[in-house]
This record gives C-alpha cells, sequence and structure tokens, in this order.
C-alpha cells in the first residue's frame, strides 16, 4: 500500500507538464531556446518578454512555451521551502522553456 502511494506521489508532476505553439509559417529547422521566468502565479515577468525576432535575427517560424518537469520541479523548490518554515506554500517563481524555431 505505502508503494503505490508513493509511486503515485512521484508520478504526480509529470501530469502538469504543457506546451503551446504558435505557429506563423515553415521553418528552417534552426531553433533557439531560453528561459522565461515568471512570478506571483504567473502574473509578473520577472525576466524580459521574449521577442523571437531579435531570437532568430531576423524572421521566425514558431514559437513553444512548455513546463517541462524539470521546470515543474525547479518551480516547485519555493512552494516546498515555504512550506517547511511554516508558510503558505505560494507560487512565486514560474519559469518556462522558450524555443523559437527561425525561417
Amino acid at each position: 500500500m505505502n508503494t503505490r502511494f508513493l509511486a503515485i506521489l512521484l508520478l504526480l508532476p509529470l501530469t502538469g507538464c504543457y506546451s503551446v505553439s504558435f505557429v506563423k509559417d515553415v521553418g528552417s529547422g534552426e531553433t533557439v531556446s531560453e528561459m522565461h521566468h515568471n512570478g506571483l502565479f504567473s502574473l509578473l515577468e520577472f525576466s524580459a518578454p521574449v521577442n523571437p525576432t531579435q531570437m532568430c535575427g531576423g524572421e521566425w517560424a514558431s514559437v513553444t512555451t512548455s513546463e517541462t518537469i524539470v521546470t515543474a520541479l525547479a518551480g516547485g523548490i519555493d512552494n516546498v521551502v515555504l512550506s517547511a518554515i511554516g508558510g503558505y506554500g505560494v507560487d512565486i517563481w514560474d519559469p518556462q522553456q522558450v524555443e523559437v524555431e527561425c525561417k
């Protein structure tokens, strides 16, 4: 019984991953990635807005923003730390992976 609970607990973060793509045109296959940092339930941007034209040095074909298991675990650190010191788990930091495909 405890093993089953532990397995569910360990696999639970995998259910929160997502990916959103904005496709404008057919790309060349060249991609540029960077992290984008939001906070306070994604209401505030800690990093500058992503500029696909600047990232590609010209035209872009698609932009994909995603939350992976790595970004979910990294972003969950603040919840665990605040809960451990007696506070409430607040989503202070919410990193996202942004991938831009150039034309």
